[in-house]
């Protein structure tokens, strides 16, 4: 028994940081660089390091502690960024899930367009009966008009839909069909082509900073077997070597992304990663470790 490790010992959490996250896609492989270490190893979980006063109240967990509700549902730029992420990790691990995108509007004859609580539960009745009935598979992204009160959806579907051809055509030809199926308004759904990254960066540009959680949330998604998260392994690289385009949320860490076919990953983490030394202790970017 002397040799067992103690699995509640302390390690510091520069040691178990990353700055990098490869994610892990059917087609290829997507890569978050961040400026300073922030994705944690599998396995560990905070511990505050200031004892408590005797007589203080047990705080809660810091990744417990709640947050101060926004009445306007004006999310802040961070959220937004795991939003986006979220939604494309659901669409291309579910490349080929999705056959075609729509966009759902709402008549003001059938539905108060302009009250998120009824078009919520109409949406989530919709969607609900579908996915029982259908076996459709739906992620759906809500939005307000230019107008900024009524509300309208954009998203992926699939499923035994009725599709009426509507007599248009896109730019490229393709067939715009309308959906008999949703009775609250006009719609358009488009068949996809083959490319479902082009696919998820059109889908997200609609997260924009500027979103708001319509319905207390930034998108619903739904149907069996939907996959959400995708594999990801950690890496240390060098933020300043990867080429790619800089976003900054906020003051205190910026972001790279960079999209790598599967067969060249390896080459580029060799090539980005670097040696770094922690308390007399070295770590190379080999030394990695996958989250299940």
């Amino acid at each position: 028994m002397k040799n067992r490790r103690n699995i509640f010992q302390p390690v510091l959490e520069s040691i178990i940081k990353r700055n990098a996250k490869l994610k892990h896609y059917p087609d290829s492989d997507s890569l978050i660089v961040a400026s300073r270490p922030i994705f944690l190893e599998a396995g560990y979980e905070l511990r505050r390091d200031k004892p408590r006063a005797r007589g203080d109240p047990d705080p809660e967990p810091a990744e417990k502690q709640s947050k101060p509700k926004n009445m306007d549902n004006d999310p802040r730029p961070d959220s937004v960024r795991r939003a986006k992420q979220a939604v494309m990790d659901i669409i291309r691990l579910n490349a080929g899930v999705w056959t075609h995108f729509i966009t759902w509007t709402l008549d003001p004859k059938e539905i108060a367009r302009n009250d998120p609580k009824e078009v919520s539960r109409k949406l989530q009745t919709f969607l609900k009966n579908k996915v029982q009935r259908n076996n459709s598979k739906h992620l759906i992204i809500p939005e307000f008009h230019a107008d900024g009160v009524n509300i309208h959806m954009h998203g992926l579907i699939s499923g035994d839909y009725k599709m009426v051809d509507s007599g248009k055509k896109t730019k490229d030809g393709k067939t715009i069909y309308n959906m008999s199926d949703w009775k609250l308004g006009y719609t358009t759904a488009i068949p996809l082509d083959g490319n479902i990254t082009k696919v998820s960066r059109y889908v997200t540009k609609y997260l924009s900073k500027d979103f708001r959680k319509i319905f207390g949330r930034f998108y619903y998604y739904g149907g069996k077997g939907l996959i959400r998260k995708p594999p990801t392994t950690l890496y240390d690289l060098d933020f300043g070597k990867v080429e790619a385009k800089i976003y900054t949320p906020n003051e205190f860490v910026s972001f790279k992304y960079k999209d790598l076919a599967t067969d060249s990953t390896q080459a580029f983490i060799e090539e980005h990663g670097f040696v770094r030394k922690i308390k007399n202790e070295y770590y190379e970017h080999g030394f990695v470790r996958n989250n299940k």
